[in-house]
């Protein structure tokens, strides 16, 4: 629960913080809310573990490999997150691009409206001096 705390406080933490910033709050993905938790309960059991376990002997070779490996990971679990947030980002500009183009064919509609009125009043007006 430990870890799933400390995700959720760093994923707040950026929601406030993209809010102060005016920014749309993008909304997280929760398989990768769940591989952040994942990553955190590894890093949490790192740190236990040693203490839990009789000190042993390591290949050098075995550490650095493992090291690669959790470098490997956390590097494609940025890539994952960053691959969202553009995602959500592009999802934000195609939603304000079609707003603003709802806006204008409300808009133009509007105009024709107003001019359809006033060739009307003025046809009208054009018939009633006539008579």
């Amino acid at each position: 629960m430990l870890a799933r705390d400390q995700v959720g406080k760093f994923f707040q933490e950026a929601a406030m913080a993209a809010q102060q910033a005016g920014e749309p709050v993008p909304q997280i993905n929760p398989d990768l809310i769940e591989s952040a938790v994942a990553q955190q309960v590894s890093e949490i059991m790192k740190q236990v573990m040693p203490l839990m376990q009789m000190p042993q002997q390591q290949d050098p070779l075995v550490a650095i490999r493992q090291q690669e490996l959790q470098n490997d990971t956390m590097e494609l679990q940025r890539k994952a997150m960053n691959d969202q947030m553009d995602f959500q980002i592009d999802q934000a500009k195609l939603q304000q691009a079609f707003q603003l183009a709802q806006q204008r064919m409300q808009l133009q509609e509007q105009i024709a409206d107003d001019r359809s009125d006033v060739n009307i009043y003025r046809i009208n007006m054009a018939a009633a001096q006539k008579k």
